[in-house]
């Protein structure tokens, strides 16, 4: 995508789409919890995901609205797939080291049976 001169975005935008993808993934961070029941492992629903997950997008869309006036189609868009990796990244690497964790702390809780 960056191979083309009309998706190439300044180093100034793209750290401002890396810090708004960081402060988005934060919010998905809190928001994934994990349950182990037995030899299974799954993510518990929280009631206020979807809610999440649309206040993000409707963010995105206003922030994307009031910037396509002054930033080239191209390079908004180039923005923006660096925001959305951004935010998930950092919340996939969250949600690893948060599985290591639990697992780690489901096996002493078995060793101490």
């Amino acid at each position: 995508m960056f191979v083309f001169p009309i998706f190439r975005v300044s180093q100034t935008n793209i750290i401002e789409a890396v810090g708004l993808g960081l402060v988005f993934s934060i919010v998905l961070i809190w928001t994934t919890k994990y349950d182990i029941r037995g030899e299974d492992i799954y993510i518990v629903r929280t009631k206020s995901f979807p809610f999440i997950l649309m206040g993000l997008l409707i963010i995105r869309l206003i922030i994307k609205y009031y910037l396509s006036d002054t930033i080239a189609f191209g390079e908004l868009a180039g923005m923006f797939w660096i925001l959305g990796v951004s935010m998930i990244w950092p919340w996939r690497f969250a949600m690893h080291f948060q599985l290591k964790a639990k697992l780690k702390q489901q096996t002493k809780v078995k060793t101490i049976r």
